[in-house]
């Protein structure tokens, strides 16, 4: 009896069922990316907090191709000009740096990327190790043959506490003997300091503490590779002004500094007005499904009560209607999610393959997206549907009325 209610009520009219159902796999999909975004968009700006709160600046490198080109043709000259301005910068400032650059593991294909980064790097940026420990202050002066790492978890070759390995240091080239003191945690990553929804993962990174020997043998390589992203911290706008000044001295580079709270602020505003954009076409969408569910189950109700005899829905009450167009609604936002679910699926692959990203089924952030996707179109089309069955027995029963009338009228005269 469910069933005939089902296909009579919902799905006569197959063009538009078809059609009712591809706009709400629409809504759904616009839906779970809105959601998805503004959760990491929220993750993003809780971890930038610890910046915000100390008023920290960050590099932005603008060197155009010419200046690298001129760079380039005069290495030397740039290494001397590099050099002079990071002494510059180790000893006026406070700064979190992180220079890195890709290179594979020795003997293999794999791509990583090796990270260079100072001891203030982790006041801002608490990476955890699943395996081992992490840097400790011994580890910055270290003056041993012997460097420290710690490992991305992605990187299987060398994710064993303790191990040792031989590999070209990317920046000179020369050959280095490093340990693994820690393995990250899975998906261990630092967040975008411009976009909010973006992160930068250490899956297939190596990260190795800034030595005195990397500060003497400063090159204008490793320069380039921490300016984007220079944390400066503690200090005052004629400090940095003077900083900047000294780096783009004589056209060297073209760096900025910007504090991370107008980066904030100017990824909101930004934001806010696609967001926006996004969240109107979802709901002329949304409306446009809703008066086609709510139409089709007018009409069809209509159409089964002047069919049967009784004049009633199959011999549904009200409550019984409700709960068999709650179930039918249940039923059909599930299968409308199943697509998102797979579309999620292929970005999940995709991700993982590119940044080495590890996940079981789906991340946190997914999941919940996913889920509040399914209960807002379940609510939405239920809620409709109710208020089509309660106006449509509200008007069965008015005419019920009007029709007693129109009898006892007819007997009194």
């Amino acid at each position: 009896m469910y069933w005939k209610f089902i296909k009579h009520a919902f799905l006569k009219r197959k063009i538009l069922v078809s059609l009712t159902f591809i706009l709400t796999v629409i809504f759904c999909l616009f839906t779970y990316r809105i959601i998805m975004s503004n959760m990491y968009v929220h993750q993003g700006e809780q971890e930038l907090q610890p910046l915000v709160a100390k008023n920290v600046v960050v590099g932005n490198n603008q060197t155009a191709n010419y200046q690298y080109k001129k760079i380039s043709k005069n290495k030397v000259d740039a290494d001397n000009k590099a050099k002079k301005v990071f002494d510059f910068l180790d000893k006026n400032y406070k700064y979190a740096f992180r220079g890195s650059i890709a290179t594979n593991i020795p003997k293999t294909s794999k791509n990583i990327e090796f990270n260079l980064v100072n001891e203030n790097f982790f006041k801002f940026y608490p990476l955890k190790v699943n395996q081992g420990s992490n840097f400790v202050a011994r580890d910055y002066r270290n003056s041993q043959n012997t460097i420290p790492v710690l490992v991305g978890s992605s990187i299987k070759q060398l994710a064993h506490v303790g191990k040792k390995f031989n590999m070209p240091d990317p920046y000179t080239n020369k050959m280095q003997h490093y340990q693994v003191k820690g393995i990250l945690v899975n998906n261990a990553h630092i967040p975008s300091l411009y976009l909010l929804d973006n992160k930068t993962y250490f899956n297939n990174a190596i990260i190795t503490p800034f030595l005195p020997s990397n500060k003497k043998k400063m090159d204008v390589y490793q320069l380039d590779s921490g300016l984007q992203d220079l944390l400066l911290y503690d200090t005052s706008k004629e400090k940095i002004n003077n900083l900047q000044k000294k780096i783009n001295e004589n056209g060297f580079y073209k760096v900025e500094f910007y504090p991370i709270k107008r980066n904030v602020a100017e990824y909101y505003s930004s934001y806010k007005k696609s967001v926006l954009r996004v969240v109107a076409f979802s709901l002329a969408i949304l409306v446009i499904t809703v008066l086609f569910l709510v139409w089709n189950l007018w009409q069809n109700l209509n159409e089964i009560k002047q069919e049967s005899s009784s004049g009633t829905v199959f011999g549904f009450n009200k409550k019984q209607l409700i709960k068999v167009v709650a179930l039918f609604q249940t039923f059909s936002s599930l299968l409308a999610i199943i697509p998102i679910a797979i579309f999620a699926l292929l970005i999940e692959k995709s991700m993982e393959k590119a940044e080495g990203i590890q996940t079981f089924v789906f991340p946190h952030v997914e999941v919940v997206s996913l889920l509040l996707t399914f209960l807002l179109i379940l609510f939405i089309t239920i809620f409709a549907s109710i208020i089509t069955i309660h106006y449509f027995y509200q008007k069965s029963l008015t005419v019920k009325m009007e029709e007693v009338d129109y009898v006892v009228n007819i007997k009194n005269k």
